[in-house]
């Protein structure tokens, strides 16, 4: 896991996710990738919002 500054990006041997948090905290962009073979493909995206 690397943290830099409101992004933190966690990376496995075949898959990594790259949060990034907003500025007020109430919002993560989440982009999910994984290794299939010799390079990065994408997986999915979500975006998550804090509620109350």
């Amino acid at each position: 896991m690397t943290v830099d500054g409101r992004t933190w990006t966690l990376t496995g041997e075949h898959e990594r996710t790259t949060y990034t948090f907003s500025e007020d905290g109430r919002t993560q962009e989440i982009s999910w990738e994984w290794r299939p073979a010799e390079e990065w493909a994408p997986l999915c995206d979500r975006t998550a919002y804090r509620i109350g």
